[in-house]
């Protein structure tokens, strides 16, 4: 695991050298410069990326980087619709790496020696860590209206209208998008006990 670890280190820093070299060719001399340049008949239009299959795959092999350090809690709270969404926000420089409240100040540390990035502290207007929590439904409130189903990214939650509805506790992430839509109040996230 450590291994893979190290590999994906080294693809991303290997995707970053190209990126820099491509958006920073005033920074070559002369004599380093790369034999094709990454400007189209010396206008200031860089080449479209879509054409250079190699960027798109080391693009690629970045975000699956970013994305397997994540929590995969899918809550939203980095401001991106699922931490996918984030990974390749953060690859393409679009995002910080301190949005993501579940993974806390380790996660950021995590992110910022893959890419090479400074420290940064957590984005605290994101929300506070936390510890994992999973979703338990109240079956004594629990109406069966099924407003909690769609708002659930990991489908781990199953029911039908007018019937109870339960959460399959090895899929919750603990994200919380279930409990805003509850006209009931039934739903509570609940620390998430660690099995051995």
């Amino acid at each position: 695991m450590a291994g893979l670890a190290a590999m994906a280190g080294l693809c991303v820093l290997a995707w970053l050298a190209q990126r820099w070299m491509r958006v920073m060719p005033e920074a070559l001399s002369p004599v380093q410069a790369p034999a094709s340049s990454p400007f189209e008949n010396g206008d200031d239009c860089l080449v479209d990326a879509a054409r250079d299959p190699m960027t798109q795959r080391d693009l690629a092999v970045a975000v699956e980087a970013v994305e397997a350090l994540l929590p995969q809690v899918q809550c939203e709270r980095c401001g991106f619709p699922g931490c996918r969404p984030y990974a390749q926000a953060i690859v393409e420089g679009a995002a910080r790496i301190n949005r993501c409240p579940p993974g806390g100040e380790a996660l950021v540390a995590q992110l910022a020696e893959l890419l090479g990035e400074p420290l940064l502290p957590l984005d605290l207007s994101r929300g506070e860590p936390e510890a994992r929590s999973i979703a338990r439904i109240d079956a004594t409130r629990c109406i069966g209206c099924t407003k909690c189903l769609a708002p659930c990214p990991t489908d781990a939650i199953i029911g039908t209208q007018g019937m109870l509805h339960a959460v399959i506790e090895a899929r919750c992430t603990g994200c919380g998008l279930c409990l805003p839509p509850c006209p009931v109040d039934c739903i509570d996230l609940v620390a998430q006990v660690v099995k051995e």
